[in-house]
């Protein structure tokens, strides 16, 4: 199966981007994934209007995010998106403040209820120590996924050849956060753990939907 790289361009292809994601992410599912990029309801209609949200919100990201470059590997033959990944270039220092008590604003959230609490906390374990410790130039790999049709053809490679050149020519180490699913992958080209995130969310007395919530991304590490 012939595979092609390719840089997405500002206004490019975000729905390719945004399905592939999306079907990498459910097989297996993993459920924090959906509290960043939610559905609202049930049904194929909840769900492409799910996709079409998050399809806007990558799209607009990638526009005002300077250090942000998503690749797409596509199939030749069937033209289909097989695999795409984003990339963050930070020539600098990108960190050179100290980290806001607040991380991020969780505006796609309805603001009655937990849910924007939970998700904040999330967040800010999940943020907050790249923010402390990657103080220094470096290129960092945010996300990466590979459509289940197309897994073990070897678009993951090409996505991750691109990020070790690119580290190459400027003199950076790559970073990175990894599910289990995803370890393999960046070992066999000589990544190590250095740290562990397990999200705690433990607070006093949990409303019903704050227990949900924990049921939903549980177990999730990195």
């Amino acid at each position: 199966m012939p595979l092609k790289l390719e840089e997405v361009a500002l206004e490019g292809d975000f729905q390719s981007i945004t399905e592939v994601t999306w079907a990498a992410y459910e097989d297996p599912p993993q459920g924090i994934f959906h509290l960043l990029y939610p559905i609202w309801g049930e049904g194929p209609q909840a769900r492409a209007e799910g996709l079409k949200d998050a399809e806007q919100r990558v799209k607009e990201d990638y526009q005002y995010d300077p250090s942000s470059k998503w690749l797409k590997v596509i199939d030749t033959e069937s033209h289909q998106t097989a695999a795409v990944a984003l990339w963050h270039i930070y020539e600098s220092n990108p960190f050179v403040d100290d980290p806001p008590e607040s991380l991020v604003e969780v505006d796609w959230w309805p603001e009655e209820g937990d849910g924007r609490k939970f998700i904040a906390m999330i967040a800010d374990q999940m943020v907050r120590p790249r923010m402390l410790n990657h103080r220094r130039p470096h290129i960092l790999l945010e996300l990466m996924a590979t459509h289940p049709n197309h897994r073990r053809q070897g678009a993951a490679d090409l996505l991750m050849k691109w990020g070790l050149k690119k580290a190459d020519e400027i003199g950076v180490d790559i970073l990175l956060e990894a599910s289990e699913m995803g370890k393999p992958l960046y070992e066999k080209y000589g990544f190590e753990v250095i740290a562990r995130v397990d999200p705690n969310t433990s607070i006093p007395n949990p409303s019903k939907e704050w227990k949900r919530l924990e049921d939903l991304v549980a177990p999730s590490h990195w």
